[in-house]
This record gives C-alpha cells, structure tokens and sequence, in this order.
C-alpha cells in the first residue's frame, strides 16, 4: 500500500475517536484530532505527487474519504452544536439536498460514488475546516456561519454542473474546462 493512502486512510479512522469526543463534549480533542485529520488531507496528496506514487486511484480514495467526512462533519456539527441547524436550518437543506444530488449525479455518470477536485470544492472545504475549529474557540458567529453556507452551495452547484455537463476528468479544476 502506498504512503499516501495510508495517510488518507488515517483520516478515514480519525472520524471514529472524533465523534466519540464530540459525543462526549471533549471539545479541544474533537479540535486536535479535527486538525490532524486536515492535516492529513492536505499531506495525502503531496506525498502521492513527491514520491511519483499519485494515481486515479488514489485520487478517487481521497475523494470518497472526504464524502464520508463530509458526513460525519455534519454529524459533529450536530452533536456540538445543533443551533447551526436550528437557526440556520435552510442552509442545511439546501446543502443536504444538493450534496445529495451530487452524489447520485456522480454515480450514473461515473457507476461509483465519486467527487471532484473542482476550485470551489477546494475553497468551500477550506472554508468548512476552518468553521468548525472557529466554532470551537470562538463560538458562533453568524458571517462565518452563512459564508461558509454559501461557499458550500456554490461548490455542490458546480459539481452538479461538472456531472451535468457530461464531464470526465475528476481532476478538472473547474466546470470550464
């Protein structure tokens, strides 16, 4: 097995002691396992592309890690605090069902659940790993609450349109290309 899929792969396992400390309320274990998870985003494929080891396959493992942890950021949310979903309840239908869509979008076209690399996919998860930490530290702050919402809708509207427009390249940046 490659370095950089034992490195995806560490994130995948994080998600477990994560929600274990969210349900808990072990706040600042959820923080530092939460960062070490990113950190394992951001390394998995730089060490892939530094060791000529990068893959399809690799790539679509990061990718579906990342779907998962999509979920199971949600579900943190959740647990920690559910006044998102309470005060900003339209936010989070209209996430859930573009994310949904996405996903069914990405399985016909592709015959496996799959994701993009698309920029807006990129900013709105780099948004999305900062909200939860900030929520952390700093508790709620609407801005950062609807900025982050909306990022993620403009990333699920440009993989539905990625999928819609009969794209093949995962790898693509960005719906225009």
């Amino acid at each position: 097995m490659k370095t950089a899929d034992i490195v995806t792969y560490i994130r995948l396992v994080l998600y477990i002691p994560i929600t274990l400390a969210a349900l808990l309320d072990a706040r600042f274990v959820v923080l530092v396992l939460f960062c070490l998870a990113q950190l394992t985003d951001f390394l998995d494929g730089r060490i892939a592309r530094a060791s000529g080891t990068a893959s399809q396959e690799g790539a679509l493992l990061d990718s579906r890690v990342d779907t998962i942890g999509f979920f199971f950021y949600l579900l943190w949310l959740w647990i920690l605090f559910p006044f998102v979903y309470q005060e900003y309840w339209h936010f989070a239908i209209i996430l859930f069902v573009l994310t949904r869509l996405a996903l069914i979008l990405g399985y016909y076209r592709f015959g496996q659940i799959t994701g993009t690399h698309l920029w807006s996919a990129k900013i709105a998860a780099f948004a999305g790993a900062l909200f939860l930490p900030l929520l952390i530290i700093f508790g709620a702050i609407s801005w950062m609450v609807i900025g982050t919402a909306i990022l993620g809708i403009i990333a699920m509207l440009e993989g539905i349109a990625f999928f819609a427009l009969d794209k093949k390249n995962l790898d693509a940046k960005s719906i225009f290309e």
